[in-house]
């Protein structure tokens, strides 16, 4: 059975500005743990490229969090892409995984409910899509 996953990461610099914002709608067939490994993935790959070091991936699903951290599982795709996190994020000794509140991550979750609503697609470098400018400026500092 397929169905619609979709991927949104935001990533921003350590004075907490918008350096990266990417949504992305897939039809597949994984479930909803994998497509937020592959988020977080896909997030870690980007800040790395940009050379945005440290860092600290932000999530709302405690499941992602704790394989992270716990750095073990099966053979399977889960225990593939959890090893693949876990290699970028020694190449960088600061990095880190937390669990935040779905409520404080606002920018990414509008991102989220757009692509879901719409089919709504990009990759925004220094910036992010005028559907959560006022998120982010609401949730950035100064």
């Amino acid at each position: 059975m397929e169905a619609a996953k979709e991927r949104c990461i935001v990533i921003r610099d350590g004075d907490g500005v918008v350096r990266v914002s990417s949504a992305q709608y897939l039809k597949a067939v994984f479930s909803p743990l994998i497509a937020e490994l592959v988020a977080v993935l896909r997030g870690i790959r980007l800040a790395l490229d940009m050379g945005l070091i440290p860092v600290q991936v932000e999530t709302y699903s405690l499941n992602t969090v704790d394989l992270v951290l716990n750095g073990t599982s099966p053979p399977s795709d889960i225990g593939t892409i959890i090893g693949d996190i876990s290699v970028l994020l020694a190449s960088c000794p600061t990095g880190s995984v937390l669990f935040v509140p779905r409520q404080a991550n606002g920018v990414a979750h509008r991102l989220t409910k757009m692509t879901v609503s719409t089919s709504f697609e990009g990759l925004w470098v220094e910036s992010f899509p005028p559907c959560v400018e006022k998120l982010v400026l609401e949730d950035s500092p100064g």
